[in-house]
């Protein structure tokens, strides 16, 4: 992995970034919406645009609701620092008990998130990710 940036900073966003998973891996919607920004954006494939903590806040309890059997993981190609923004790019799988389907799902993709540090903290301030095609033998 390729990481810049001032060390101190590097671990916060780690610390942010381990307590957003675990937040997912445990379905718990408030913890998650804690580490993003007031004006967050989420780009999610297929998705209209979500603008602000409450849309994307709403967006991601009504997932977590309706997929509560879920593990993800991550794989970071890259972290880099500079001032008060930061971004990281990387890979995941999330997979998902689906009850429509009464099996479990895997969803395999990238991802790129922009971070902000406030008075507050680091926060997540953009996310987009593209999911792969699972029929593509070449994803």
């Amino acid at each position: 992995m390729i990481e810049t940036g001032p060390a101190a900073d590097l671990a916060a966003l780690t610390r942010l970034r381990d307590e957003m998973t675990d937040a997912d891996n445990r379905a718990d919607a408030s913890a998650f919406a804690a580490s993003l920004a007031e004006d967050v954006v989420i780009m999610a494939p297929g998705m209209p645009l979500l603008v602000g903590r409450h849309a994307c806040a709403t967006f991601v309890t009504e997932v977590l609701a309706a997929f509560p059997e879920r593990h993800v993981e991550e794989t970071l190609d890259e972290v880099h620092v500079s001032g008060d923004l930061a971004f990281d790019r990387g890979s995941f799988v999330t997979k998902v008990f689906d009850p429509e389907l009464g099996r479990q799902v895997e969803e395999c993709g990238t991802a790129l998130r922009v971070y902000r540090r406030g008075a507050d903290g680091w926060k997540m301030a953009r996310v987009m990710w593209h999911a792969d095609d699972p029929d593509d033998p070449d994803a």
